[in-house]
């Protein structure tokens, strides 16, 4: 896989609303993007998930096991589980100007019914398995920061397996984020991280997984 070029973060800082999850270990997912959805959930907010490695049930079942009466039908109303590939790579290549709009799209939708707040959670994993996909990842980490998030502010946790891409290349993609959850992309004295005093109202109850901010 090619190494994407790295774009400067002062120059087009990342949103703060806009965070990376590099699981590393097999709960770290279930730890902190489940609690990412549910709190929306919980709040009132259209909560939108593009699944990848895992399935619209297994994150149905993962939700349930959370136990909340937010949980209950009206709670599920709120919850869109759409295929990564159905929105992002239609046609098996990631457009930034066609996935923006669909994004864009399935965004208003529910903002018509008078849901105006949203979260989004973005399994990033398919950009393993494509020939160019580490710079059409950077690609659309791009274009959420610079034409999706101005036109639709909200909250984005993007989540990457540590496993499937090689550590040079989550270094880049996570300096666009300004919070990474999870793990560090390359071994944590290589970067300049920190634990956070606050960012609970997007990590909802992952206690015992490290949480680091980067700092630009």
């Amino acid at each position: 896989m090619p190494r994407p070029t790295s774009s400067d973060p002062d120059v087009n800082p990342p949103s703060g609303d806009h965070a990376i999850l590099i699981c590393g270990q097999p709960m770290q997912w279930q730890r902190l993007a489940i609690p990412f959805l549910r709190e929306g959930i919980c709040a009132g907010e259209r909560v939108i998930c593009l699944s990848g490695l895992y399935s619209e049930a297994q994150i149905q079942a993962a939700l349930r096991m959370e136990r909340l009466t937010c949980l209950l039908p009206s709670g599920w109303e709120r919850l869109r589980i759409w295929p990564v590939d159905q929105l992002l790579l239609p046609h098996g290549v990631f457009d930034p100007e066609a996935a923006c709009a669909s994004l864009l799209e399935v965004v208003s939708g529910g903002q018509r019914v008078g849901q105006g707040r949203v979260r989004l959670l973005l399994d990033m994993n398919w950009g393993s398995y494509l020939s160019l996909g580490a710079s059409q990842l950077l690609e659309c980490e791009r274009m959420l920061d610079e034409v999706f998030l101005p036109r639709c502010p909200c909250k984005i946790l993007c989540h990457y397996e540590k496993v499937l891409f090689a550590p040079h290349i989550l270094e880049v993609l996570a300096n666009r984020h300004r919070t990474v959850l999870g793990e560090a992309p390359l071994d944590p004295g290589s970067l300049a991280l920190k634990t956070p005093g606050g960012w609970s109202s997007m990590k909802g109850e992952g206690a015992g997984v490290p949480v680091m901010r980067m700092e630009h």
